[in-house]
Order: structure tokens, then sequence, then C-alpha cells
């Protein structure tokens, strides 16, 4: 076991004196901190969005062994201590934290305002005009820039006070900026729809945390999404209503007639789609085998897209294949030396006589074996045939059951994704 490697989290403070590496996009880097102390700078990793040179930070995580770069604390929480002394303040304002303030810059508001600065630049614009170089438009940039950078400070502390790691706090705050707790307060729910990784159990953590009525409208609205999510995972399309509002209540816990009246707002808004089929008679009323089916927008939408392609295919102008069937089928079974049932035969015969076909079964119902023979026929009759399928690793399949060459479809088409 390696000596430096410990499993317990700690925590640690110091000034902010080194940024080694740091991604914009994410808030990760790689970073020192100087104990009060004094001594050897502390290498922290992780990410730390908006921090700054200067900065007081108190971290908490646990010390790594890297295999390249040696001893390293890795950062799970952190946030910021503002500086009480001039000298602390003079270096943080002149890390270039903010736009518009440099090491000069720094030099005169501390020696203008001592360690008031950083209240003056929180309250007062009048006072900063006072300053050699700040007029009425530069004060107001400076105070703007200050605020915004303090907006990532408050949301990180937010977030991380209510069990949101840092780096979905650097996503939230790279989504929504300064609006960030406003969004996160009034609704956290959005976080599920619009935070890549999050998914609806953290943003109904937070709310929990917020104290949010677990029966309320937007908890439904999240809820419905959330599950009609799992069960596309599960690999349904759609799903009856009735049903759905069944599941959603025994699995969150939310009145079913909540439920009711969320439906038709998330309709309104275009992210579900409610289907009526069968013997639908009226709200809520159906006859034997009707009701409403509910799917997730982008799903509809792919459904219908592909019957429209399906239908299109169908209705295309026919190119009529010379061969006698009956014929065919007499010639592949005794070329195969199988006697097949008639249900395959009747898809052999389709395939031959019919634009589109679809044939599906369960495992050990003869597919591979009916793909088999209709290939045989065809090529014996010399037509060009293409094999693909969606994946490659179900091409590769095709290909071993048939002996022939199989392609993904998107080769087969020689689809380019970026030139579309």
């Amino acid at each position: 076991m390696d000596l430096f490697q410990q499993t317990e989290s700690e925590s640690m403070e110091g000034v902010l004196d080194r940024i080694t590496y740091a991604n914009e996009d994410s808030g990760w880097m790689v970073a020192q901190i100087q104990a009060p102390g004094g001594g050897v700078p502390v290498t922290v990793v992780g990410t730390m969005p908006g921090v700054q040179i200067g900065e007081t930070l108190r971290v908490r995580g646990r010390w790594v062994q890297n295999k390249k770069f040696g001893r390293q604390f890795e950062v799970e929480r952190f946030e910021t201590v503002v500086p009480s002394t001039e000298l602390g303040i003079r270096r943080y304002l002149g890390s270039g934290m903010i736009k518009g303030i440099g090491p000069k810059m720094a030099g005169r508001l501390v020696d203008a305002f001592g360690a008031e600065t950083l209240e003056v630049l929180e309250e007062d614009d009048s006072r900063l005009q006072r300053v050699e170089g700040i007029g009425p438009k530069r004060a107001r940039w400076i105070r703007d820039a200050w605020k915004a950078q303090r907006a990532i400070r408050d949301v990180m502390i937010f977030l991380q006070g209510h069990g949101v790691s840092s780096a979905y706090g650097a996503r939230i705050f790279k989504a929504y900026g300064p609006a960030s707790l406003d969004v996160v307060k009034n609704n956290p729910f959005l976080l599920a729809r619009d935070i890549s990784g999050m998914g609806f159990r953290t943003a109904d953590n937070i709310a929990f945390k917020l104290g949010f009525d677990p029966h309320s409208d937007v908890r439904a609205e999240a809820g419905i999404i959330h599950l009609l999510q799992e069960i596309r995972d599960e690999g349904h399309c759609f799903f009856p209503e009735a049903d759905l509002i069944e599941r959603c209540a025994k699995d969150l816990d939310i009145p079913p007639e909540t439920l009711k009246t969320a439906l038709p707002r998330l309709a309104g808004e275009g992210r579900i789609v409610r289907e009526v089929f069968g013997g639908m008679r009226g709200e809520g009323e159906t006859g034997e085998g009707g009701g409403r089916r509910v799917f997730l927008k982008d799903l509809y939408e792919a459904e219908t897209a592909l019957a429209f392609r399906l239908k299109t295919l169908r209705e295309s102008p026919e190119k009529t294949l010379a061969i006698q069937i009956d014929a065919a089928l007499d010639w592949m079974q005794d070329r195969s030396a199988i006697r097949f049932a008639g249900r395959q035969l009747d898809a052999v015969r389709k395939a031959l006589s019919e634009k589109l076909l679809v044939i599906t079964g369960g495992p050990g119902t003869g597919k591979t074996t009916i793909v088999r023979a209709i290939l045989d026929i065809l090529e014996r009759k010399g037509v060009r045939i293409a094999l693909a399928a969606p994946t490659g690793r179900a091409a590769k399949r095709l290909a071993e059951a048939t002996g022939r060459p199989a392609r993904t479809i998107h080769r087969l088409l020689k689809f380019e994704p970026r030139r579309m």
C-alpha cells in the first residue's frame, strides 16, 4: 500500500499561490496553496471555478499519490475566504481576477481605502471615482466585474452546502451564470433538464434540502419526464398514460390528481406527446383497449418520421422481380435440406414479392434461417444485395450468421456526420 495514499477526508486552508493548469470550460485545475505557516506549497487538483491567485481557500478532500506528479490533494469541496489584511487584499485584487484592475490599480485602491477596499467595491461607485484613473464608466465596469466574480463564489458555496459537487456547480454556473442561485432556489428540477449528467434524483435531493413540497407541480412534471426516460431506457418508445400515472404515483409518492394536471401542461410545453388510441370516449374514459399513450417528444418525432419513411418506401414505384416464387421455394428447400414451417415459407414468399418486409420473432424462431433462404434465392437470380445493421457489433453478427459481408448503415450509405 502506498504510504501517501489516504482514504479519510481532510480539510486545509491556505493562500492560492499559483495556478499551474486551468480548464476554463469545466473549472478543473491544478494549483498550489501556501499554508499560513509557510513551508512547501501544497499541490491541489479539482474543480474550483473562479478562484484567483491571492485568495485564501478552504478545501476539503483527500491526499492521493499521482504516479507522474507525486503527492497531491484532491479537492472535493472548496470555499473562498476573502482576505482581510491590506497586503492580502493588494495581492488578491492585483492577481487579474477583475478586468480593469491590475497590480498598480490594486495598489491605488488599497492605498485609498485600506482594509475597507472590498466593501467599497461591493457598495459604492462614487468612492471608487476618487481614485486616480477611475471615472464613472470604469467604476461601473469594475463593480460589475467584482459582482460577477462574487456570484460564482455565492453559487458554489450554496450548492456545495446542499450536497452538489463543485464539478456540477461549475456546469450550473456555466449554464445559468449570475442567475444560477435564483434558478436553483425557484426550480431545482430544471437542473435535470438543462445540466448534462445531472438527473432527476440529484435535483430531487436538492429540492428536498431546500424544503420543496414533494407534491408540487414542478416535481410532478420533472418526475413524469424522469420516468419516461427510465421507460425509454427499458426499451419502450411510449407508455400507456394510466400505467404511467400509477407508476409515477407509486415510485415518487405523487398524488395521481397532481400527475393528471401535470400531463397536459407538459404536452402544451412540447416536452411530451399524448396520443389517443383505441376506443377513447372522453377525458379519462376509454372503450375496450383504448386510452392515451405518452411519448417523450423526441421519441415521438423519431417514431413518426420512421413510419413516414417506411410508408414512402412502401408506396414507391415497383421494380418487379421475374421469379417463379413456388419453384424458388422448392429449390431453396432442396438445396438446404430443410423443410420450412408454413410461417417461414410465408416470410420468404413475401420477401420476394413485397418492397418492404419486417421479420420479427423471439430467439429460436428461425429468423436467421429465413434470411439465409431469401439471400440464396436472390443471389441465384443475380440480384445485387447489401446487408447492413445499426452497429458494428450487429453488422459482424449479421455477417457471421449469413456468411456474407455486412456493414453498418452509415457506412453503407457513406454518411459523413460532419458534412451531413
